[in-house]
């Protein structure tokens, strides 16, 4: 007997339950609710029993169209169904197709959830009255176009051809969730008429609520607005097709990627059957911890690769089993195979690892512990699981299922599946660039409901006799303690000659040993997470315990802090560490702060925060020691609290546990003067001359927080780019057409904001879309300035955003952690409600003509550039420079 087993039940033992209910309206509808007093919101999840398997030949892609065009406005609500609940305070906000489901999903606050019910019914209900043709062809441009930008990005072909060849042809998994352009282009109107009344049925539907409502509330809510609704046809529906390879299938190709790539897939049985969660811990057992046999073989004993991953691609109908495999270059893709094949056989006729098929097991149930705990990734999970043949209970079912799994079963089920035939992909690097709708009754929305600000309970204080400033705030959640030690020790206090001490001091500290454990090691064994977090002024150490073993760590912590951690060795382990983070910054962090800030800034580094290979060098553990001796002292740190203790109590204990941590000077150092980013723009152009596409990011400088200008600063993003609606974003997606995806960019530094966005499109349309965002930006300041009616609607979703109370201890900790590390009032979002309230053009104007005039912002434009470089530079008014082949430069 494997000795794992009698250890791993413990694991499903605290495996949490899932109180739902079930409901089944009269028109087949399902409802789950699933109720959560802690919540502030109501996560609200479609999930429709179609996807792409659905899809006829001559039709592939349907599915994924239909789910946009389910955006674009229904009898009751026309326009972008978008732009109606963000304004109802939506968050989360989206649509997914899958080859299985289709999936909307958002959450709400409680006041806006009739109205958000509202609106799905009537997209459910009653969205032919208030579709249009044209929204069919604006949509089929945005998915062809997501189709191509994700088909130019290298290896985006390879997936679609994975799945025409691992299933037959006529399987409905053969292709993939996007479709084909050719099949996108024959779809009709009538069409789309006829694929909504068949499967946007409500006895096609499962509808799932969960948090802050009880069961009786939501099924009378969702009695009103859906009860009316008509059911559609029966259909007989197909519940497994298992493909079989006999025999080995090989394909070769060529893309856009600097190192070879080896897929290996195995046909394997649908989600949720016994040998397809035993296959998802094989998977785990096989690569995911540098102890796995496969890592090892491949990256240890052998440099072939410098990255494995095995995982399951799930499915209704089947699964497959997935090796991805990163070759190095020069090493040939046969030996790695014969490697690979030869690790498989191994673990299959010998004794699985205990320790790692535990490690496997504990990660799932931390993932679901995780995943259980947000209510809208609860709600899609219950959702999507109604649908299986084992409905929503299912979801629990499998996690005890794998949590019980004895290495036996997991073994043997490899043995059945893995040795089948199979299908490998080698990919190289190129050798060369080359029914009758009849009209319902007018229906009136809901009203949405602002709730008033919750009322925030006085922080308390108290000082140390050390010292230390203590505040506490209370507890949402009994019998846990919610700490973060704040202190005044960013990376703005790092000398000129030793950018990155600050960030390299903080992670000492947090990883100083005593007999031999870390801190982070430490506080694991005890229950308590740790998060560091190293800003410009400050350092925060976050930490959440059990309250009986609140003491304990705070002496543990106090032995930790009142010792200099700098030592040559540790200091040389941290500075591999952070030349590593280095090595993985993209190109926006190296450059982004050197086109804000001039020479000799304290804010001119990597990221804001790092410091740059040739700093990092000169870092001794004099300068770390001297560093630590400084800042890292009681009068110069706040300990915030979220308890539900006694204060007096806390303090007491604070004081046993905490004052041994003894100042070593006794002034506080000066916080240097932080001049604001520069308002003028700059153009930074990476050329990369066989990309198929083009990244493009701007970004926007603004007044930091706590200006009198936050509340115009706060609408400004939404009205750039952060919604469907905003103007950026609608323009390129839905007007011009040249990207389908705009994602908002936000960077809050002393003094400044930056605010702004980035897009991947194909690169024949750069111009294009650089053209198209100066247009808007020119717009907004010229023929087409900003509404009123434009800014009630983004007052309306920020007030929202602002009374959303917080539902667990960690947020309301983290919400206070900004205020004090930002030097804001207690009552500033309070301030800032009535702020908004109050606001119009007059206030906003000059803030926009500040940051997009033209000749404004921060571009930065990676792609095959070089041809369009005097263009870019004409369209943005600004004279264009060079990203250099080492980002170091930016900083000399």
């Amino acid at each position: 007997m494997n000795d794992v087993t009698t250890a791993v039940p413990t694991l499903a033992a605290t495996l949490p339950e899932i109180p739902f209910q079930r409901f089944t309206l009269d028109n087949g509808l399902t409802l789950l609710v699933y109720e959560d007093a802690n919540s502030p919101t109501v996560a609200v999840h479609l999930a429709y029993g179609v996807g792409a398997k659905d899809e006829p030949t001559g039709r592939f892609g349907f599915a994924h169209l239909m789910e946009h065009l389910m955006f674009s406005g229904s009898a009751a609500l026309p326009g972008s169904y978008i732009s109606h609940l963000e304004q109802a305070g939506a968050e989360g906000l989206n649509g997914v197709t899958s080859a299985d489901v289709t999936q909307f999903f958002q959450s709400v606050p409680p006041g806006s959830l009739d109205y958000a019910l509202f609106a799905e019914s009537d997209r459910m209900g009653y969205l032919l009255g208030g579709l249009v043709p044209q929204a069919l062809e604006v949509q089929r441009d945005v998915v062809t176009r997501e189709m191509e930008e994700n088909e130019l990005q290298p290896l985006g072909a390879v997936q679609g051809l994975i799945l025409r060849h691992l299933f037959p042809e006529k399987h409905p998994y053969a292709h993939k969730v996007a479709g084909e352009r050719a099949d996108l282009q024959q779809v009709s109107f009538a069409d789309v008429k006829e694929w909504y009344q068949r499967y946007y049925r409500p006895n096609n539907a499962v509808i799932t609520l969960a948090g802050a409502i009880t069961p009786e509330e939501a099924r009378e809510k969702v009695q009103r607005w859906f009860g009316d609704i008509a059911p559609g046809e029966t259909r007989e529906t197909v519940q497994r097709w298992l493909p079989e390879l006999r025999h080995e299938k090989r394909l070769h190709l060529q893309d856009r990627i600097d190192n070879q790539l080896l897929r290996i897939c195995w046909p394997i049985p649908p989600y949720g059957e016994n040998d397809t969660t035993a296959l998802e811990l094989f998977a785990g057992v096989l690569a995911d911890t540098a102890l796995s046999p496969l890592v090892i073989r491949l990256m240890v004993d052998n440099q072939f690769a410098t990255a494995i991953s095995a995982f399951v691609e799930s499915g209704m109908l089947a699964s497959y089993f997935n090796l991805r495999i990163e070759l190095h270059p020069g090493v040939r893709a046969d030996d790695v195979e014969h490697h690979t094949m030869a690790v498989l056989e191994e673990m299959q006729t010998t004794p699985l690892n205990p320790d790692l098929l535990q490690h496997s097991q504990q990660l799932l149930l931390e993932n679901s512990r995780s995943d259980w705990a947000d209510p809208l990734t609860l709600a899609a999970a219950l959702g999507r699981h109604e649908h299986l043949p084992k409905r929503a209970e299912g979801l629990r079912q499998r996690v005890v299922q794998a949590l019980n799994m004895s290495a036996e079963t997991v073994v043997a089920a490899a043995q059945r599946w893995l040795k089948q035939g199979r299908l490998v992909v080698q990919v190289d690097p190129f050798t060369a660039v080359t029914g009758n709708h009849h009209p319902a009754p007018a229906r009136i929305a809901p009203p949405i409901i602002i709730a008033p600000l919750a009322p925030v309970p006085a922080a308390q204080r108290r000082v140390l006799s050390n010292g230390l400033n203590i505040v506490v705030i209370p507890a949402i959640q009994q019998g846990l303690l919610s700490a973060s030690l704040i202190v005044e020790a960013g990376s703005q206090f790092d000398p000129p000659e030793y950018s990155g001490l600050a960030q390299l001091v903080a992670g000492l500290i947090a990883s100083r040993e005593n007999d031999g454990i870390t801190l982070e090691q430490w506080l694991w064994s005890q229950d308590t997470g740790m998060v560091l977090d190293v800003g410009v002024s400050s350092i925060a150490l976050r930490m959440q315990m059990p309250e009986p073993s609140a003491e304990l760590v705070f002496h543990h912590l106090s032995d930790v802090l009142r010792r200099s951690p700098a030592s040559a060795e540790s200091i040389e382990a941290h500075r591999d560490h952070y030349l590593q983070v280095l090595n993985d910054l993209d190109s926006a962090a190296w450059a982004l702060p050197a086109i804000c800030f001039p020479p000799s800034h304290p804010l001119r580094r990597p990221a804001f925060t790092q410091g740059t290979a040739a700093s990092l060098a000169l870092i001794t553990p004099k300068a770390a020691d001297a560093f630590y001796r400084q800042h890292y002292q009681p009068h110069n740190a706040t300990l915030l609290l979220c308890s539900s203790l006694p204060i007096e109590r806390l303090s007491a204990l604070l004081e046993r546990s905490l004052a041994q941590w003894q100042p070593a000077t006794s002034a506080a150092p000066t916080p240097p003067a932080i001049p604001p980013a520069d308002t003028a723009g700059s153009l930074l152009l990476i050329d990369n001359p066989t990309a198929a596409v083009t990244t493009l990011m701007a970004w926007f400088v603004l007044p930091g927080i706590g200006s009198p200008h936050d509340a115009a600063v706060q609408l400004i993003h939404p009205l750039l780019v952060t919604s469907f609606a905003s103007r950026i974003n609608f323009s390129l997606r839905e007007v011009d057409r040249l990207t389908y995806n705009v994602t908002p960019l936000s960077q809050s530094l002393p003094g400044s904001r930056l605010l702004g966005f980035e897009m991947t499109l194909a690169a024949e349309n750069t111009l294009a879309a650089v053209k198209a965002i100066r247009r808007e930006c020119d717009a907004l300041l010229g023929n087409r300035p900003l509404t009123r009616e434009e800014i009630l609607g983004l007052i309306q979703i920020e007030q929202l955003r602002l009374s959303r109370p917080t539902g667990n201890d960690y947020e309301a900790l983290c919400r206070q952690e900004s205020l004090l590390r930002e030097g804001l009032a207690e009552n500033y979002r309070q301030q800032l409600m009535d702020s908004l309230t109050a606001l119009n053009e007059v206030q906003i104007d000059p803030l926009l003509r500040q940051a997009i005039a033209p000749g404004c912002g921060k571009w930065l434009i990676e792609g095959p550039v070089t041809a369009v470089a005097d263009k870019l530079a004409d369209i943005l008014a600004l004279p264009a420079g060079y990203y250099p082949h080492n980002p170091e430069a930016l900083y000399k």
